[in-house]
């Protein structure tokens, strides 16, 4: 079930507007989250491009799961956040429990440049978008992105879990380098135009690997990228990866795509068709041409939440019950299928 954040979001606006007010006192034994020791609003500062931040929470009770999320802030602070992180590890859930628990901590990759998308999106395909939070908001008062955490499920829109820390970074060189992609199919590079082959069905080992050394985040329409291979869904038309990386000291970040042509498996071909000793051939001449199709940089692709190769960050408690956040759900227990 899809539950609406948009109540909450509301809610965490006030809470960034308000960033450089103390955070209000709270009674012994509730429920709290706080980050490096810091207490919602209060700005995280000084962060490297890519920072593993751990949320400490006290005294969160049964049944109740969150998520955290680094998002850039809506331009009007009422609305809620549509364009998050969904990089590797930079989404983190933390599943319901049957127990009430005095504490746990909830790690999360906070990236200063990251290609967004919708958290929650509408059933249509949500904008794309090119983050960086470093960009002036020309308001001393506000910053371009924020780290959220929330509750999941039913708790998604309950402002008592709800906690907001504005994120702060340091500034970058002028004169990174570009990033590239290096896909690779069964064991070799794509490279040239063409267009390699994916049979339906059948899994073909498949990875990324970035001139920067990072871990690319990849998502796809009609493929499935699961643990190293990747499986086309259907018998026809192509299939686009997006590889996308989040930049950092000395790289920006990446946004690129590669295509593949779909085809069915061995030996289907539609009612009415007979078969014919060639079909075999034809195939074997396609297999030859499994290697082409130049990744190349587009900054203007759009498409779902990004699947990330390495899986949402999943900590402790149990999945059952559990649906919030829409498709941040849905992602998080995919994952948890792996």
């Amino acid at each position: 079930m899809r539950t609406s954040i948009r109540r909450t979001a509301a809610i965490a606006a006030t809470v960034i507007a308000v960033a450089t007010l103390a955070a209000p006192a709270r009674a012994e034994g509730a429920y709290n989250a706080t980050v490096a020791g810091q207490s919602s609003p209060t700005p995280l500062v000084a962060l490297v491009s890519s920072s593993v931040l751990t949320v400490d929470v006290v005294n969160l009770p049964a049944g109740v799961g969150l998520y955290a999320l680094h998002c850039k802030v809506p331009a009007d602070p009422r609305q809620p956040p549509t364009v998050c992180d969904a990089s590797t590890d930079a989404l983190a859930y933390l599943p319901a429990d049957a127990a009430a628990r005095a504490s746990v901590a909830i790690p999360i990759r906070v990236n200063a440049e990251f290609y967004g998308a919708n958290p929650n999106p509408t059933g249509t395909v949500s904008p794309r978008e090119s983050v960086d939070c470093r960009a002036d908001t020309g308001n001393p008062r506000s910053t371009t992105c924020a780290l959220y955490v929330l509750g999941a499920g039913r708790d998604s829109a309950n402002p008592a879990y709800l906690r907001v820390w504005p994120t702060v970074f340091s500034p970058v060189k002028a004169d990174r380098l570009s990033d590239e992609a290096a896909v690779i199919l069964d064991g070799t590079e794509v490279l040239g135009k063409a267009l390699p082959k994916l049979v339906k069905d059948q899994p073909v080992s498949f990875s990324v690997v970035l001139a920067s050394g990072q871990t690319a985040s990849v998502s796809s329409d009609t493929c499935s990228i699961a643990k190293g291979k990747i499986t086309a869904l259907a018998s026809s038309g192509t299939c686009t990866v997006l590889i996308t990386s989040t930049g950092g000291k000395n790289y920006t970040p990446l946004v690129a795509r590669q295509s593949f042509r779909l085809t069915p498996p061995w030996g289907w071909r539609p009612l009415g068709v007979r078969g014919s000793g060639l079909e075999g051939r034809d195939l074997l001449g396609d297999r030859r041409l499994a290697v082409g199709g130049l990744v190349g940089v587009d900054d203007a692709l759009a498409g779902g939440l990004v699947e990330r190769a390495a899986g949402l960050t999943c900590l402790g408690g149990r999945r059952g019950g559990v649906a919030g956040l829409g498709s941040l759900a849905e992602l998080a227990h995919r994952r948890l299928e792996r």
